[in-house]
């Protein structure tokens, strides 16, 4: 989970939210995924395996636009060594069941879909 800047985020300041990009144009969903995984856990894109599971696309899931949202799942060898970026955490199922960290956008509904 991403823990969003209490200063610089316009929306859901100091809530935690599922990583997400913008596709770019050209570029594959799965690629995009990929690459910004890579990005924020300093694994090699080549030994991640992704998959989509869903699509959100309730006009409200995003207080800026209306956006919809692809949702993938990763799986990663349980031994694989990893660096978090400095904002990023990882949070165990039961917390965010429990409600332990505040959830940004529709994103405690797109884990518990999965």
């Amino acid at each position: 989970m991403i823990k969003r800047d209490i200063k610089t985020s316009k929306t859901f300041p100091g809530y935690y939210s599922l990583p997400g990009c913008a596709a770019v144009y050209g570029e594959n969903l799965e690629e995009s995924v990929l690459k910004r995984l890579e990005e924020k856990t300093e694994i090699k894109k080549e030994i991640i395996r992704v998959k989509k599971f869903n699509v959100f696309y309730e006009p409200d899931r995003d207080p800026r636009n209306h956006v919809i949202g692809v949702a993938f799942y990763s799986i990663i060898e349980q031994d694989t060594e990893f660096n978090l970026a400095e904002n990023v955490y990882w949070i165990d199922y039961e917390d965010i069941e429990n409600s332990r960290y505040e959830l940004a956008f529709d994103h405690k509904k797109v884990i518990k879909s999965a």
